[in-house]
């Protein structure tokens, strides 16, 4: 109980950090609203802003399960947090809300004990099961001491899933990144936060290691979750 409290209250700190960061003018707003891009500049500076709260917050909570149960804490990071049956937790993706907002940046936060190689994330199921693609990934945030590599979509605009691989994506690292999600007839249509439900997020892991996890929106926590929960090996 006490893990799923800590994990939950991580997702909550981080879905907040992007909040006080403050909104970030999309390509995703540009195509519903038909406003002009935001300067790139300032972006930049706002991206770099939350992802620096989002590394605080994971220290904060880091430091503080430390104090309250030190022992604990040396059994996961020798092994104990990692999962050992389908069902177990792996990683939380967070897209933070309000429901109607365009701004559509991703975090994901590994707290399994083996590296992160690899995301699928699919919306084919998502805008209530017409689907949407992701036409770009843009505004990356690597784990620290990593690397984050967009490998779909690249160069021509994507017609559906995007793909990403790391270097460094270790326990309790985080990543994060805006994508354009859009409908299959209209690269112009922009999909809200709530619009992104059940988006499919795969994770795989360095080893055997596989999970997978959906987005659902949570009005209590203004925020969409998804629990990436192991799918492989299975016992």
């Amino acid at each position: 109980m006490r893990r799923v409290t800590l994990i939950i209250t991580l997702a909550i700190s981080i879905a907040i950090a992007i909040v006080i960061a403050g909104p970030v003018q999309t390509q995703n707003a540009v195509d519903r609203n038909a406003r002009a891009d935001t300067n790139p500049r300032l972006t930049a500076a706002l991206d770099a802003k939350a992802d620096r709260i989002f590394h605080r917050a994971l220290q904060r909570l880091e430091a503080a399960e430390t104090s309250a149960d030190a022992n604990a804490r040396t059994g996961a990071k020798a092994g104990a947090a990692q999962p050992t049956a389908v069902g177990d937790l792996c990683a939380i993706a967070v897209v933070p809300g309000p429901a109607g907002s365009f701004n559509i940046r991703f975090g994901i936060f590994n707290v399994a004990s083996s590296s992160v190689d690899f995301t699928i994330m699919d919306s084919f199921h998502a805008l209530g099961e017409r689907s949407l693609l992701h036409e770009s990934v843009f505004s990356t945030a690597a784990p620290v001491g990593g690397s984050i590599n967009v490998l779909y979509p690249s160069g021509a605009p994507g017609k559906g899933p995007v793909v990403l691989g790391y270097t460094s994506f270790d326990m309790f690292e985080s990543v994060s990144f805006n994508t354009d999600p859009d409908t299959y007839d209209d690269p112009a249509f922009g999909a809200t936060v709530q619009e992104l439900d059940n988006t499919v997020f795969e994770l795989v892991y360095s080893g055997a290691l596989r999970c997978a996890g959906r987005l659902q929106f949570n009005p209590a926590l203004n925020a969409s979750i998804a629990f990436i929960t192991q799918t492989s090996p299975a016992p």
